[in-house]
């Protein structure tokens, strides 16, 4: 499967988005 590296790369991608909305959350 193709997906397990567009997996990771979208799981990065996603922790990334969580990260910065915790951080825009508590500014």
């Amino acid at each position: 499967r193709i997906a397990t590296r567009y997996d990771r790369c979208a799981h990065t991608f996603f922790s990334a988005i969580c990260i910065a909305a915790a951080v825009i959350f508590w500014l």
